[in-house]
């Protein structure tokens, strides 16, 4: 098949028929991606007036392009369509999103623009080879497109897609999740957070036993000059069977950084400056290498 043939889009379990183009163009618009919309997100005062315009076009005719702000997809642009929305002043990023892709990295593209208090902003959204452009006009090139497009305001529908099922559009009252890796992230250090107070409760308890089972088995506890005291659990329980340490501890200033499966929570308590290093086992954050170092005076 040329690359100026006509090529069948899955959408909805129904076949159709694309208009001609360049195959990679088209499979841009192909997918069963189901987008929703989301509120778009409050703009603060002073505002600037914002204009997004899709000219007609004979490529993509049936697939919509995702105005995005603030990681949130606010609007589904239709072929021959424009909408009106207000952003925040300042500078400001505007993404047009393309179905395809994988969820966490869609083809899309993005303009940058100081947006002017008060003021009004002009976009001309167009396809492109794998997803879509979209630049910055003035008033007066605009006018033009948008003597011949369609308005339709934010929240409502394009009746013709609804009606044949071209990715139609579906809304939510809730803003989208935050992508899974910082999700993941946030919650991972939640959870390294945890397993650091329940060493804290562990060794007020004096309780040697307890306070090895937060070790790996591969862990290793070492001095204020670095050097092994103890490594495995076992040894570690014996060493803090004998240690002679204040009556209780308690966490100062941290920091919390995770890589993956692996974690380190740095900070203080009233032992002095720690370094604790996490691994994840199936779920669980063990300590896999320990190092507290003695501040003066403590």
């Amino acid at each position: 098949m040329g690359r100026s043939s006509a090529f069948l889009c899955q959408n909805n379990g129904r076949m159709k028929t694309l208009g001609f183009g360049c195959m990679a163009l088209v499979l841009a618009g192909c997918g069963g991606d189901d987008v929703l919309l989301r509120p778009l997100p409050a703009a603060t005062e002073p505002s600037t007036e914002v204009t997004v315009i899709r000219p007609r076009s004979t490529i993509q005719v049936e697939w919509p392009f995702y105005i995005v702000v603030a990681d949130q997809p606010v609007f589904d642009l239709r072929n021959g369509e424009r909408t009106r929305f207000r952003m925040s002043s300042g500078r400001q990023a505007l993404t047009i999103r393309c179905l395809g892709g994988s969820a966490e990295k869609p083809p899309q593209a993005g303009a940058e623009q100081d947006f002017v208090p008060g003021g009004a902003a002009y976009f001309i959204v167009e396809p492109k080879f794998d997803c879509a452009s979209i630049r910055a006009v003035a008033e007066r090139e605009a006018a033009s497109d948008i003597a011949t497009t369609r308005f339709r305001a934010l929240g409502t529908v394009n009746l013709m897609a609804q009606a044949t099922g071209d990715a139609p559009a579906g809304f939510s009252s809730k803003p989208a999740p935050p992508p899974p890796t910082v999700a993941a992230a946030a919650g991972a250090s939640e959870r390294v957070a945890a397993a650091t107070a329940a060493w804290i409760d562990a060794f007020n308890s004096r309780d040697a036993a307890r306070i090895a089972s937060l070790y790996d088995a591969e862990a290793v506890l070492r001095d204020s000059s670095g050097q092994r005291i103890a490594a495995g659990p076992g040894a570690i329980a014996t060493y803090f069977r004998s240690v002679k340490a204040p009556a209780t501890a308690t966490i100062g200033g941290r920091e919390i950084r995770v890589f993956g499966d692996t974690a380190v929570d740095s900070g203080s308590n009233t032992l002095g400056r720690y370094n604790i290093v996490y691994r994840n086992r199936d779920g669980k954050w063990l300590i896999i290498d320990h190092n507290t170092a003695r501040v003066p005076g403590s």
